[in-house]
């Protein structure tokens, strides 16, 4: 979809956690990032299998890519 933004979730919000705890970002200014039309990276109702697989698959992630 043209203009619409691209949501991560699983990296989206490790990554705006930290950009807030060090002081580089605001609550207001991420939440002003997520404002307006969106497609979600893993996220689709006709397909739920990727989501889920995040799901499982994020603590991994995290721990593994330093988040």
């Amino acid at each position: 979809r043209a203009g619409a933004k691209w949501v991560r979730l699983a990296t989206d919000l490790p990554t705006c956690a930290k950009e807030i705890l060090s002081g580089r970002m605001t609550l207001a200014d991420y939440r002003r990032s997520m404002s307006g039309p969106k497609e979600f990276a893993v996220l689709a109702p006709g397909d739920p299998l990727p989501f889920l697989m995040e799901i499982f698959l994020a603590p991994y992630l995290w721990w593994k890519r330093g988040f």
